[in-house]
């Protein structure tokens, strides 16, 4: 993965990050499986910060992932990333895989998880309009 990923860096140094691929996998859960395999959605877009290779002044640049946010840390991350303008591409093949069961810490606080997602597009759309981040 780290390989691949910093081959496509050092090709182009316009690149600020490279991203992959990931495919999810489940033990249990059979129905929710089912549920993925007939959407066609086992496969999808590498957003989780184990799927992304970043040049290392990037986090002095916008600073690390907000810990204080459970769920949408790497959401929040990558729309700083964006925002600023870098530049960010896609590997096409999967390097990363995740592991779907019962105990994932994002099935823990299904209800904080959504409140966390919904503040952190309320906090970027007031960074886009100039306001002061509410606490």
């Amino acid at each position: 993965k780290l390989t691949l990923q910093l081959e496509a860096l050092r090709a182009d140094a316009t690149l600020d990050a490279v991203l992959c691929r990931m495919r999810l996998f489940w033990e249990g859960l059979e129905a929710e499986a089912a549920a993925y395999r007939r959407d066609n959605r086992e496969e999808s877009h590498g957003l989780p910060n184990s799927a992304m290779l970043a040049r290392r002044w990037i986090f002095d640049a916008i600073g690390m992932f907000d810990t204080s946010l459970k769920h949408a840390s790497a959401v929040a991350w990558f729309g700083v990333f964006e925002s600023r303008g870098l530049k960010s591409k896609e590997l096409p093949v999967v390097l990363v895989e995740r592991r779907m069961h019962a105990q994932n810490f994002s099935r823990q606080s299904g209800a904080s998880r959504h409140d966390e997602f919904l503040h952190m597009v309320k906090r970027s759309m007031d960074a886009k309009r100039g306001r002061p981040p509410a606490s």
